[in-house]
């Protein structure tokens, strides 16, 4: 009789272990999957002609906004922060009504598939960005950094970029493409699809 029941205990025990391992292995692939599902992305998907400041033209599909910069707080160390975004985040210059020299400077969230084409005109004190907008609008901006990109209320920005991203055609597979902000004359949106 006692056999039994310890050879009972051994199968409870046995059970247990293969019922908490396959538990654990399905917890790890529902982990696996999600990241899987987290990272696909969602159209529209937008194909541009990219012009660097040497002339280079290059068609660019799958093309994204990425900002990265990093913050620092009251320590010394700093927080590395990215973006991908599929509108271009500009600091537009507005005219104040009634006094023709001056202007005000707000945030604007431009999405790519509104934009016909970005122009950056260099000048002496910095660069200005021009968007030709679809609608025949025309937008001008200044070349800083997207101040509510900030996520800490008292950090302030060490170091930002920004860069044009994509995929590049070279043979039978797709290169990737990153172009920084401060390297482009204009990009121009040639397609909007909803599959790649």
């Amino acid at each position: 009789m006692r056999e039994s029941v310890h050879s009972g205990n051994y199968m409870s025990v046995f059970n247990r272990f293969f019922a908490n391992t396959r538990a654990v292995c399905i917890l790890i692939a529902m982990g696996v999957f999600a990241v899987g599902c987290g990272e696909r992305e969602t159209p529209p998907f937008f194909t541009a002609q990219v012009i660097d400041l040497f002339g280079q033209a290059t068609i660019v599909k799958n093309l994204k906004i990425l900002y990265t910069w990093e913050e620092r707080g009251e320590t010394p160390f700093l927080k590395p922060y990215s973006y991908y975004a599929k509108e271009l985040i500009a600091e537009v210059m507005q005219p104040v009504p009634g006094e023709t020299r001056r202007v005000k400077i707000e945030t604007q969230k431009i999405p790519l598939m509104d934009i016909q084409r970005v122009s950056f005109i260099r000048e002496e004190v910095g660069t200005r960005i021009k968007i030709d907008l679809k609608n025949g609008n025309q937008i001008m901006a200044t070349d800083r950094f997207p101040q509510i990109l900030k996520r800490g209320e008292k950090t302030g920005f060490a170091d930002y970029k920004i860069y044009v991203t994509g995929t590049v055609a070279s043979g039978s597979k797709p290169t990737p493409f990153k172009c920084a902000w401060d390297m482009l004359k204009q990009f121009e949106i040639t397609t909007i699809a909803e599959t790649r």
